[in-house]
């Protein structure tokens, strides 16, 4: 599962084997996209969605961080202008409420 790939990454990271924990960033980010596509929603669809989930948000920022340790930065920012917008919608929903 997502969890456990995530799991096992943070626990390369934390050994400072970032090269093998990337592999299992980048398969568990793919596992999440095959159960939820992610969609560009209208500003009033997005109060309407699902908020972001927090494990997702995480993965996205660890797997960043791998990235920059492996010094590919370009990679990194993908990765940080794909979790902007969904903090930006749980941000959104968080003052709705």
């Amino acid at each position: 599962t997502m969890t456990a790939l995530r799991s096992l990454a943070q626990l390369y990271v934390a050994r400072e084997k970032h090269a093998d924990a990337d592999p299992l960033y980048k398969l568990a980010l793919a596992m999440f996209d095959k159960d939820a596509p992610q969609k560009k929603l209208s500003k009033k669809a997005q109060l309407n969605a699902p908020p972001p989930p927090p494990l997702l948000l995480e993965t996205l920022d660890e797997y960043a961080a791998v990235l920059r340790k492996l010094r590919r930065k370009g990679e990194a920012s993908k990765l940080e202008s794909r979790a902007k917008p969904l903090r930006a919608r749980l941000a959104l929903m968080k003052t709705e409420n």
